[in-house]
């Protein structure tokens, strides 16, 4: 909570200063929740078990900051921010309302994302990539699976053979190739 009221101070000084619609409350969400992001897997990377299935329990409440009960203006649903095409990915068959009003639904589909993710970077035989550079990042299985969460397997094969960098909102995959690749854990 002293990082988001230090953070909305500083960007709010800013704003006195900067261009008209320089800096939106958009922007400044969306620069909480990737520290926040960076946050959790810092945490999830000391865990002693360092396994996705401690997770949603290590940032639960603590580090991420989307409600589990709330749909955001691209239809991402819940704290994860699930796409209907991921939640159908991974056989979810619930209602959204089921969906909204669950958060153990919504951490268990978010592990299923995790599995599903990593399965297709094992089935395009992206693991090749592991190891090697790309827009100066070195590639991991964890950075792979964060962009394959913010922007689908598509972005991550795009990304791995032609270096297209995608982007979601302010964020590209190659933020989160280099945020999340540096930690481990298992899946």
């Amino acid at each position: 909570m002293k990082l988001l009221l230090t953070l909305i101070i500083f960007l709010f000084t800013v704003k006195l200063y900067a261009p008209p619609n320089y800096i939106t409350a958009v922007n400044i969400l969306e620069l909480y929740n990737k520290i926040e992001m960076i946050n959790c897997f810092e945490e999830l990377a000391i865990h002693e078990t360092g396994k996705i299935k401690d997770y949603p329990r290590i940032v639960n409440g603590k580090y991420y900051t989307s409600p589990y009960h709330v749909i955001n203006s691209k239809n991402m649903k819940g704290r994860w921010q699930h796409s209907n095409i991921a939640l159908k990915d991974i056989g979810y068959k619930g209602t959204t309302k089921q969906f909204l009003h669950n958060p153990e639904i919504q951490e268990e589909c978010l592990i299923k994302t995790f599995k599903k993710n990593k399965m297709y970077i094992e089935y395009y035989r992206l693991t090749k990539y592991i190891g090697k550079t790309i827009h100066g990042v070195k590639i991991t299985l964890t950075g792979m699976l964060a962009v394959c969460h913010l922007g689908g397997i598509n972005k991550l094969i795009r990304l791995l053979k032609e270096g297209y960098v995608a982007k979601s909102g302010s964020t590209t995959v190659i933020d989160y190739l280099r945020i999340f690749g540096k930690y481990k854990f298992e899946i």
